[in-house]
């Protein structure tokens, strides 16, 4: 990391207003795990291109695994003013309002992405979790299977689809996809 930072620092030395050398020295501040700077340099990015939805959808990464959700969701909504079919920002808005008890919509932007990419497992994931919290356990089976036939080695969603079944009263089948999950992942605990 200490290479791509210099890297960074002489492009910014080169030309001190180009917004995407800062997103990408924020990229590497939130890997560094030094969010105050990746925000700094996010929020630098932004002045100097108001536009920029990377920006944005990186703050909003930052702000979301600060476990602030207000500026998250709006960093996000941000991202998705510029450049609407981001699935991942889809799925991320969806996380987000999922934290903050907003199943509907959480739901709501998970279907986007689906919509938006449906070879993206991981929205599949996300919105199964969601509708076991809103009881909807059939739903979430089917959406972790989706999931599941998108990326079969994943043991979460092996791991997820059994803890579905397990809500289900089906105690077989929630054993056999937590021996799977096993199998992939020895250590994995949930």
């Amino acid at each position: 990391y200490d290479d791509a930072m210099g890297e960074y620092n002489t492009a910014l030395g080169i030309d001190p207003n180009f917004a995407y050398t800062y997103n990408n020295l924020g990229v590497l501040y939130h890997k560094l795990n030094r969010q105050e700077d990746a925000i700094m340099v996010y929020q630098k990015a932004l002045s100097l291109d108001p536009r920029y939805g990377d920006a944005y959808y990186n703050l909003g990464n930052v702000y979301e695994a600060r476990k602030q959700y207000d500026p998250a969701l709006e960093a996000y909504k941000n991202a998705l003013k510029f450049d609407p079919a981001q699935v991942y920002v889809h799925n991320n808005l969806g996380t987000v309002y999922d934290k903050k008890g907003l199943l509907d919509d959480a739901i709501t932007e998970y279907r986007h992405a689906i919509r938006l990419s449906p070879a993206y497992p991981y929205s599949y994931n996300n919105l199964g979790a969601t509708l076991i919290k809103k009881g909807d356990m059939e739903g979430a089976v089917e959406a972790f299977q989706k999931a599941l036939n998108l990326l079969p080695d994943q043991p979460d969603f092996h791991f997820n689809i059994g803890y579905s079944h397990l809500l289900k009263g089906n105690g077989e089948g929630a054993l056999k996809e937590f021996e799977i999950t096993r199998k992939l992942a020895p250590d994995h605990t949930e």
